[in-house]
């Protein structure tokens, strides 16, 4: 069973083998209380809560912490 604990290896698409898949993910956004630059800018320092966790699992491996 997959804890989520164990340390993965990062694979490149190159790595991979078949077609490279692309997915867009959509959410509709009542109320919001930021403005929608804000809201991009916590998505993208926070990705990996966005992911459904049995497809995608994003680690920050390299580069700066703060977004720019």
């Amino acid at each position: 069973m997959d804890t989520g604990n164990e340390e993965k290896e990062v694979q490149d698409a190159s790595a991979g083998s078949g077609h490279l898949i692309e997915r867009r993910y959509w959410v509709e956004v009542q109320n919001p209380s930021c403005t929608p630059e804000g809201l991009i800018a916590y998505i993208k320092a926070h990705i990996d809560e966005f992911s459904p966790k049995l497809l995608a699992d994003f680690q920050k491996v390299k580069g700066s912490d703060l977004m720019a």
